[in-house]
């Protein structure tokens, strides 16, 4: 473990985290609220619709 400014950094090999993790999913439905919609309009959409979307991804 490196540490910088006294934040520890950790070594993703050391820590056991493989390279096995799926690559990050774009949430187009998240991108969209956020172009259209004031920000409480979007925050509100996009937690109300997360778990479906996250159910969609996973499942």
């Amino acid at each position: 473990m490196l540490k910088i400014n006294s934040t520890p950094i950790f070594n993703m090999m050391e820590d056991g985290i493989s390279g096995s993790h799926p690559a990050p999913v774009g949430l187009s439905y998240a991108e969209d609220a956020l172009r259209t919609m004031s920000l409480p309009e979007a925050y509100a959409e996009i937690v109300l619709n997360l778990p479906q979307a996250l159910q969609q991804i996973y499942h």
